[in-house]
């Protein structure tokens, strides 16, 4: 039997405005009007972009035409393909950092997170917050480049296991520590149990110029074969 696959899709955002307008027609009259939010130019383009692109994804393969693709958003926040059975065959998930998107497909859960390595004056704060006791322990640990590091790689690993497993921000991320996938995701119980949680593997993706990713995937006996590649294929 194949390992399960995983695609996962980089997306540029910064298009030129003809093709901005053009994508605009993709999208439903709920993502058009969630457009019409945004204050500034570059954020309202880089959410259009952001979701025509992935109606073009979607569009791609399920076989249906992208303004025909059927999006709902479960408990939870996470958005599926609805209708006709796909939801159940696809599965995806979407995230974007300035002009980079992510795009996550699979058959089975999937969540994916991207950051830009920056400067943080207060990743301490951060860390007591959601981080687990282990994960600021070691954070604390480390200096410089390498405390810089340690802190995102962390952050898109723990924000892929959430958006796996469809909690979102409904999760205490202190309650669990995510580190390198053979060590996998360790749940803390309120009473100082712990036990391994064997559902969902999560894997750092290869950084991105300044940018860390990472992918989490549910239901996986064996390791999945990620694809990395950037759209259009």
């Amino acid at each position: 039997m194949n390992p399960p696959g995983v695609d996962v899709l980089r997306i540029y955002l910064a298009r030129p405005a003809r093709e901005v307008a053009a994508l605009h027609a993709l999208l439903d009259p709920v993502e058009q009007k969630r457009a019409t939010r945004f204050r500034a130019v570059r954020d309202r383009n880089r959410f259009l972009v952001a979701r025509a692109t992935l109606r073009r994804v979607l569009a791609q393969y399920t076989g249906v035409e992208p303004q025909s693709v059927k999006l709902i958003v479960r408990p939870g926040g996470k958005p599926i393909v609805a209708g006709g059975g796909m939801s159940g065959a696809l599965h995806f998930n979407l995230s974007h950092c300035g002009d980079l998107a992510l795009c996550a497909i699979a058959d089975r859960e999937v969540g994916v997170d991207v950051e830009q390595l920056k400067h943080h004056d207060d990743v301490e704060r951060v860390a007591r917050h959601f981080f687990s006791d282990d994960e600021a322990r070691m954070l604390g640990s480390l200096q410089g480049i390498d405390r810089t590091r340690f802190f995102f790689r962390t952050w898109v690993r723990k924000e892929a296991y959430i958006k796996a497993t469809g909690e979102g921000l409904a999760r205490d991320t202190t309650t669990f520590t995510v580190r390198e996938p053979l060590l996998g995701v360790t749940l803390h119980a309120s009473d100082g149990s712990r036990r391994t949680d064997n559902s969902v593997s999560v894997y750092d993706l290869p950084d991105i110029d300044d940018h860390f990713a990472a992918v989490a995937v549910t239901g996986c006996a064996t390791a999945p074969t990620i694809h990395y590649s950037e759209w259009p294929m």
